[in-house]
């Protein structure tokens, strides 16, 4: 849940593949794509969340495979007078040998 506060995305999965040794897997917990609403106070947020597939592509692109994704969580807040809720996917990438 902190990819969303780095802004250069693409570099730092590149730090993670040649970070990785061969069939480790990669997994990456972040919100999905909102209208900007999940932080009071935007400073310190590079994105508002992502697509799981735009990651996904990002990743196939650095080499990984065996790439799933899913919502595992959602995320419940009061904003503006009413209830918003924000999900949560997970991104699991292996690095092939």
């Amino acid at each position: 849940m902190v990819l969303h506060h780095i802004e250069a995305t693409r570099t730092l999965l590149y730090n993670f593949q040649k970070a990785l040794k061969p069939g480790v897997f990669l997994a990456l917990a972040d919100l999905q794509l909102e209208n900007g609403t999940f932080h009071d106070d935007p400073t310190g947020v590079a994105h508002h969340g992502f697509d799981p597939k735009a990651l996904i592509t990002m990743l196939e692109g650095l080499g990984f495979t065996t790439l799933e994704t899913r919502t595992v969580h959602r995320i419940c807040k009061q904003h503006g007078g009413g209830e918003h809720i924000f999900s949560v996917f997970l991104i699991t990438a292996q690095k092939p040998h």
